[in-house]
C-alpha cells in the first residue's frame, strides 16, 4: 500500500492487476479501482472490478460497472474469459445480483456455462477450506493427546499460541 500512495499514477502490468484489485477491496481503495479502470483494465477484469466496486462503493462505482458489465456480458461471461479474470471468485451475493440482470447482453447457454464453471469452482473452495478446518482439529487432537489432556481442562492447561486468521479480501 505504500507503494502506491508513493505514486502520483502507478501504471499497472495485466499480471499485476488481480492484486491490486484485492488490496484496493481490501482498503477500500475506490481511487485505485479507477485508475486500473482509466488504465483500460476492465476488459480483462471486469467481474474482478465489479465485485470490489459493490464492495467500496456500490451506489455509484458499483452500479456503474454493473452495467457495463450487463452491456458486454457476452464476452465477460464467455467460458475463457470468465476463467480468467476472477469471475469464479465472485461471492454468492455477487453471482446472485449478476444473474438477476434482465439487461444480460448474452445468450442463457453463455449465462449457464458461466454459472456451471462459478459453482465448481465455489464447490472446490469450501472443500479446500473444510479440508483445512478438518486439519486443524486434527492437529489439535494430536496436540492434546501429546500432553495427555481432553476436554475444557486442555484449553486452560494448553500453552496459549497466538492464532494467526486471514481476513477475506
Amino acid at each position: 500500500v505504500e507503494y502506491l500512495y508513493g505514486w502520483d499514477n502507478p501504471i499497472f502490468e495485466s499480471d499485476e492487476v488481480l492484486e491490486v484489485i484485492l488490496i484496493a477491496k481490501r482498503f477500500h481503495l475506490k481511487w485505485l479501482l479507477m485508475l486500473i479502470y482509466e488504465q483500460g483494465h476492465f476488459k480483462a477484469w471486469g467481474c474482478s472490478l465489479w465485485e470490489a466496486a459493490r464492495i467500496v462503493d456500490e451506489k455509484d462505482l458499483g452500479a456503474v460497472w454493473l452495467e457495463e458489465l450487463c452491456e458486454h456480458a457476452e464476452w465477460h461471461l464467455a467460458l475463457d474469459q470468465f476463467k480468467t479474470d476472477g469471475a469464479p471468485m465472485l461471492s454468492v451475493d455477487g453471482m446472485s445480483v449478476l444473474l438477476r440482470q434482465d439487461a444480460l447482453a448474452c445468450e442463457e447457454i453463455v449465462v449457464f456455462e458461466a454459472v456451471m464453471e462459478w459453482a465448481e469452482q465455489k464447490f472446490k473452495r469450501d472443500l479446500a477450506a473444510q479440508q483445512v478446518r478438518e486439519a486443524q482439529l486434527k492437529l489439535e487432537a494430536e496436540r492434546r493427546a501429546e500432553m495427555g489432556m481432553e476436554g475444557p481442562e486442555a484449553d486452560a492447561k494448553a500453552p496459549k499460541e497466538k492464532k494467526v486468521t486471514f481476513a477475506s479480501v
